[in-house]
């Protein structure tokens, strides 16, 4: 005995057998995708709050000192290394920049040393060089005669969940902190 075609497809409309099943499957590809976002929005957001822990304690070691050496130089980078971890900011990933900065004017800042380590990446101080004017960002002001330590730091961020998606981008974050020990930090 043959079921005519219409009875076969209305059966198969009411039947409820693996439904479950076939919803899963449609909504564990999109929880899937949401779990990855949010993984990768957590290091993102651990990269930026890492780099701004690394500026801020450079910056407040810096400050604390009166004369910087070569092996202090290499302390804070190494520092700086440490304190990045989970990220790699050495090699070709990221850079770390210090800078001291004298007011010669309420209006006019020069950069009178900078030191780079950690890092190689090709961004250079977004502040200025070495002997050239400062180029201080809104909200940080300084009279005549006032220092200031200033630590930048360059962090290449690579996604990890959808690289091709995302792709690179560069985490850049500052810090200022006034001389506490003496008004100028000289380097030796």
């Amino acid at each position: 005995m043959r079921i005519p075609f219409l009875a076969r497809l209305r059966r198969f409309g009411r039947d409820q057998r693996g439904i479950a099943a076939v919803e899963f499957a449609v909504l564990a590809s999109a929880l899937t995708i949401a779990l990855l976002g949010g993984t990768e929005l957590s290091r993102y957001t651990l990269m930026h709050q890492k780099m701004d822990r690394v500026s801020a304690s450079v910056s407040n070691m810096v400050a604390q000192s009166s004369t910087m050496k070569s092996t202090d130089f290499d302390n804070m980078w190494a520092a700086a290394k440490q304190m990045a971890r989970p990220f790699e900011i050495d090699g070709v990933k990221g850079k770390v920049i210090i800078s001291f900065i004298v007011a010669e004017s309420d209006t006019s800042y020069r950069i009178t040393w900078q030191r780079t380590g950690v890092g190689t990446i090709s961004n250079g101080s977004q502040i200025g060089s070495e002997g050239g004017l400062a180029s201080m960002p809104p909200g940080v002001t300084m009279k005549q005669g006032d220092t200031i330590v200033a630590v930048e730091v360059y962090a290449l961020y690579e996604a990890f969940v959808f690289p091709e998606l995302i792709g690179t981008s560069i985490v850049y974050h500052r810090s200022f902190d006034q001389p506490r020990l003496t008004d100028l930090i000289t380097v030796e």
